[in-house]
């Protein structure tokens, strides 16, 4: 999959109403002060992973993909070769789980930082773009984190591209960067720190996963003097903590 399409065109009309109602996705002021509540958060971003392997979610939401797009789609010769652990019919119990959440999902409309990915992307196409499981990644991993709990989905979304270019194109940080907001900068510092904490691989546009190569460690230097920068977000929308 290229990154042309994995960052399909995105819609105008969705993104403006996205950037209208984000803030009402995000939790009342003081609200992970309760010991309780931060309690609940923690243990809900977890439990995913210590239900089912993440593997096997992943190969569960390729199934279900395949599925709508090829009605003839057999899971059966799919898992043939794969994994004796995983079982075709633990695989079609999971499809179940995560379909109704979807459902759920759907009429919810829930409002993420993923919602917003399709639109910041282009900024950054120019400079050799990155594979969207990369981006997707740091906003999970990101989720876990408290110091990320108070910004908007719309600033976690931009951060994270600002933090895989820093990873994965130091030298070219001034093409997309200008005097950004101190909320914005915090996140991409926080995401940056993230990322190398974490071991998350930054794949390049162009780039398989094993091609995958950093320079931050070579050229960090060559970014330092564009720390105090922001990225342009367009005329009509501005990104602010």
């Amino acid at each position: 999959m290229d990154s042309e399409t994995e960052f399909p065109k995105p819609n105008a009309k969705a993104v403006n109403y996205y950037f209208k109602v984000e803030h009402h996705f995000m939790p009342e002021k003081n609200f992970y002060s309760d010991p309780v509540n931060l309690r609940i958060r923690k243990q809900a971003v977890s439990s995913i992973a210590k239900v089912y392997d993440i593997s096997v979610i992943a190969i569960c939401f390729l199934t279900i993909a395949a599925k709508k797009r090829n009605k003839s789609f057999s899971l059966t010769s799919f898992m043939e070769g794969r994994s004796a652990d995983i079982k075709v019919d633990k695989i079609m119990e999971i499809e179940r789980f995560i379909l109704i959440a979807l459902e759920d999902i759907k009429y919810s409309k829930p409002v993420t930082p993923f919602c917003f990915l399709d639109y910041f992307y282009p900024q950054f196409k120019s400079i050799g773009g990155f594979k969207r499981r990369c981006i997707n990644e740091i906003i999970v991993q990101a989720q876990g984190e408290d110091k990320f709990m108070d910004y908007r989905p719309s600033v976690i979304a931009l951060a994270s591209f600002l933090a895989a270019t820093r990873i994965a194109y130091p030298s070219k940080m001034f093409i997309v960067s200008r005097p950004m907001p101190k909320g914005l900068r915090n996140c991409y510092h926080g995401l940056v720190d993230l990322c190398r904490s974490k071991g998350i691989k930054i794949v390049r546009g162009n780039e398989t996963e094993t091609e995958t190569k950093t320079e931050s460690d070579k050229q960090e230097q060559a970014t330092g003097k564009e720390e105090d920068t922001k990225l342009h977000v367009s005329s009509s929308e501005t990104i602010e903590s």
